[in-house]
């Protein structure tokens, strides 16, 4: 029953992060949209199973955010962790799965190339 309890906690938990978080983005407050969003797919991560779509969805908007607001080591690791949980769910060839693998390549381009211009 405890345990019961404390799974309905966290879901009600996850919500509120989410409805927060897409509050943040709507009002273009990125440091609000980052904390909430990281929050969320930490609360998604232990909650959800490991490969739950809307686990994958949150992790890929924690992604997004994470690039947005210049995050792109923890961009990264979103980003592939959302990749692996949408392709083991829908597949290569889904268009959202696309879209996310072409976020990780251009994240990871990026960090690449931040880390190359800054050892120049």
């Amino acid at each position: 029953r405890k345990r019961e309890a404390a799974r309905c906690e966290a879901a009600a938990s996850l919500r509120e992060e989410q409805r927060a978080e897409l509050a943040a983005i709507d009002a273009a407050d990125w440091e609000a949209a980052l904390r909430r969003s990281t929050r969320a797919a930490e609360i998604a991560a232990s909650l959800l199973p490991p490969g739950a779509p809307a686990l994958g969805l949150q992790l890929l908007r924690a992604g997004k955010i994470h690039a947005h607001c210049g995050s792109l080591r923890e961009s990264v690791g979103y980003l592939r962790r959302a990749t692996e949980v949408l392709q083991a769910v829908h597949g290569e060839a889904a268009p959202l799965v696309r879209d996310a693998a072409e976020m990780l390549r251009g994240a990871q381009l990026e960090l690449a190339y931040g880390d190359n211009s800054a050892a120049s």
